[in-house]
């Protein structure tokens, strides 16, 4: 009996010590896994931030060009209208601007 007692519990030393293995090594992989996670989160919202950033400095320029070239049209418009007004219709005009 004193021999069975004794099998079974280093039976079961080696199952408990198996089990905190295979446990701390699911710990490890978690861990691991958490720090992909966390990596891979940081890195989507650095590529969002530069995505934004991009589109912003996009809109300013196509904002700019649509401003200057309807500044060319206003120009254009005033000095053909200047050739066929007064003086003063000119100076009101651009007045205006």
């Amino acid at each position: 009996m004193k021999k069975d007692y004794s099998k079974i519990l280093t039976d079961q030393k080696i199952k408990t010590r198996k089990t905190v293995q295979s446990l701390h090594q699911l710990e490890q992989e978690s861990a691991l896994q958490i720090t992909s996670e966390t990596h891979l989160s940081a890195q989507a919202k650095a590529e969002a931030k530069a995505k934004a950033e991009k589109d912003a400095i996009k809109n300013i320029a196509d904002a700019t060009m649509a401003g200057i070239k309807a500044g060319e049209q206003a120009s254009k418009k005033l000095h053909a209208e200047a050739k066929n007004q007064s003086e003063e219709a000119t100076v009101a005009a651009v007045e205006k601007l």
